[in-house]
């Protein structure tokens, strides 16, 4: 079931209580992280991993042919190439990085970083070593067919 909810602090309160789940903009998304761990101390909602609608993002409108459009593209690209745009969103919502991180999410249950070891390469060994394996007995019986 799906719904649209013009409500925002009831919706909020819902995926909360964690009646549903809630679908907004990432900088909607970041803005409540935020106010959550401000409040609260603790991620109460968290986000997912990858974004639903992929690159989309806010947008201004323009009227057919206006002038302003190359000159505004040109400012908001060097904006968003320069970092500038996402200093300022991270600059307003800080804490929301503390819900953001993999380990804020998943507990404690995150294997810490280790260097990699030789085991790591079995898999990876195997494969080249049976695709060895297999191309020499092809070569062998094409010589033998040959013959």
């Amino acid at each position: 079931m799906a719904r649209v909810d013009t409500d925002i602090v009831i919706a909020m309160k819902e995926v909360y209580a964690g009646e549903l789940a809630g679908l907004s903009s990432f900088s909607g998304q970041r803005q409540l992280l935020h106010d959550t761990f401000t409040k609260y101390g603790y991620c109460g909602v968290f986000q997912s991993a990858d974004g639903l609608l992929g690159g989309t993002s806010n947008a201004l409108g323009f009227p057919k042919g206006s002038p302003l459009k190359p000159k505004i593209d040109r400012m908001i690209r060097g904006l968003r190439e320069f970092g500038i745009l996402n200093y300022h969103l991270f600059q307003q919502t800080p804490n929301a990085t503390n819900c953001l991180t993999v380990s804020a999410s998943l507990g404690s249950s995150v294997p810490e970083l280790r260097p990699l070891e030789m085991k790591d390469f079995y898999g990876v060994f195997s494969l080249y070593a049976g695709g060895i394996v297999l191309a020499s007995v092809t070569f062998v019986v094409e010589l033998l067919l040959k013959k």
